[in-house]
């Protein structure tokens, strides 16, 4: 009759440390894999809700009589619509471009909202075009000018709009 030995062999020691080891280094190495992740996603979240307010501000805002129109001065000379075609006349505009003239919409009517109440480190800056696009709807090509710096009056107008930009997240400076 073999008598066992209480306890465990040198070899199912070496190989329960080994494995032993290994989880811990595994998990080790999730755990900035996982922090990283977590704010990433955070600020991608964050940034998209930064956009729809943003985006529903300017919406708001979108129609007002104080909003700088879609063009400034005087039709560019020369420029032909195609029969059939339409062209597009605007201006990108930040509210505190030094064009604007002291009755339009002014940077002290958005500067409050511009920063996050919620997250100080994030605020969004507003863009907006403003344009008015004419379309010829005729069987020759009109010069879109009517020669005195106005519109050639056999243009169709459609009335001004205001275009959405996207808002994206800076992926150059990770920290």
């Amino acid at each position: 009759m073999q008598i066992r030995t209480r306890g465990f062999s040198f070899t199912e020691l070496l190989f329960a440390v080994m494995i032993l080891g290994i989880g811990f280094i595994m998990l080790a190495a999730i755990f900035p894999v996982g922090l990283s992740q977590t704010k990433s996603n955070y600020e991608e979240s964050l940034g998209a809700g930064i956009g729809r307010g943003a985006s529903h501000q300017l919406g708001q805002i979108a129609n007002e009589a104080r909003l700088k129109p879609a063009i400034i001065g005087t039709v560019p000379t020369g420029l032909t619509v195609p029969a059939g075609k339409s062209v597009s006349l605007g201006l990108m505009m930040s509210p505190r471009d030094k064009r604007l003239a002291a009755n339009l919409w002014t940077w002290k009517d958005v500067c409050r909202n511009l920063v996050l109440s919620s997250d100080p480190r994030f605020a969004w800056s507003p863009l907006f075009l403003r344009k008015t696009t004419y379309t010829n709807d005729t069987l020759a090509p009109l010069v879109l000018d009517n020669g005195t710096g106005g519109i050639n009056p056999a243009l169709a107008a459609k009335p001004d709009s205001l275009e959405d930009f996207s808002i994206k997240r800076n992926r150059s400076h990770q920290t």
